[in-house]
């Protein structure tokens, strides 16, 4: 261990002061052979590196590089690059990883990003004139304060986007922001973001279409059982039921769930009546009133409208 120690300040010495005890690199002596040999096998690390390096730049400005040392400076100079070598791995595992964890991150924000979106519309949905008014003075305030929230979320959303995309310039010394770059990338993530919520919106549409029409069934089954007994001038026609009220159960269950706020009775027979023109907006009401489990009627203020009960777990109290 002793004699470890003593090459290792032999090695060193030379390295860390010249003649005159200066740290100049001009003035480092001559090594030795053996000072090289015990040098180039402790080289494994970064420390070691910078000396080895030392070295042969001392070999080199004393034009000490001759036939004599030449087969040291190659075994030094080959020990540089494979250190080399192990640090461009290192920083392409270092990298490696740093680009996982931005996939990551960026499923993370996306989820965010979504969630945000969801809020920002339920907000915008609740801001509708004839539901806002119903809400207490300190429910308007708790309102007004997750929209501002919602806006600066997304505020910072942005900033980051562009502090993120930003490049350095030639000498690594600038950031510049890409504000045109930005501005599109952020306008691609907003449709894409848009498109999500669509997608997600259609295929929950689908899914209820497919419970109306279980629904659908299920009243057709229970009318027919109790009609079976009963004059088929006075009761439903199973037959009839599955042509024309099928038809009018899915037009306005989908027309008044994309109207979550409700729609009064006039406005739903405007709709139904582009499209079935025979209809009136009596019958539609008496319609809407054979199924109290799908629709409900709640009156407002501002007058009497309609909801698809689906929509809520109960349906919605105006005070």
């Amino acid at each position: 261990m002793a004699d470890s120690l003593n090459r290792e300040k032999n090695v060193e010495k030379p390295i860390e002061t010249g003649n005159n005890g200066s740290n100049s690199e001009d003035k480092i002596p001559p090594y030795s052979d053996h000072e090289a040999v015990i040098l180039a096998h402790k080289l494994i690390n970064y420390e070691t590196f910078i000396q080895a390096r030392r070295v042969l730049i001392a070999w080199y400005q004393n034009g000490e590089c001759n036939a004599n040392n030449y087969g040291k400076i190659f075994f030094l100079t080959q020990i540089c690059f494979d250190y080399q070598r192990i640090f461009e791995a290192m920083q392409k595992e270092v990298q490696k990883k740093i680009g996982s964890m931005r996939e990551m991150m960026a499923l993370q924000n996306f989820d965010s990003h979504c969630n945000l979106y969801r809020i920002e519309k339920t907000i915008k949905m609740m801001e509708n004139p004839e539901i806002y008014d119903g809400f207490s003075p300190s429910q308007k305030e708790r309102i007004q304060a997750a929209k501002n929230e919602v806006a600066r979320l997304w505020e910072n959303f942005f900033r980051e986007r562009i502090c993120n995309t930003s490049v350095e310039d030639g000498s690594g010394n600038a950031r510049i922001a890409c504000n045109e770059r930005n501005m599109l990338l952020f306008k691609q993530f907003s449709d894409s973001l848009r498109l999500e919520v669509v997608h997600e919106e259609a295929d929950e549409l689908r899914t209820r279409c497919k419970e109306y029409e279980q629904q659908i069934l299920m009243l057709k089954s229970k009318l027919a059982g109790e009609n079976s007994g009963s004059d088929s001038d006075s009761e439903y026609n199973p037959d009839h039921f599955h042509e024309s009220e099928a038809e009018l159960m899915g037009l306005m269950s989908i027309f008044l769930y994309r109207h979550s706020s409700g729609v009064n009775i006039d406005n739903i027979h405007s709709y139904i009546n582009t499209i079935i023109p025979t209809i009136d907006a009596e019958d539609i009401e008496i319609f809407l009133r054979k199924f109290p489990g799908i629709f409900a009627e709640v009156d407002f203020q501002s007058g009497k409208r309609w909801f698809y009960v689906g929509s809520y777990l109960e349906p919605p109290v105006i005070n």
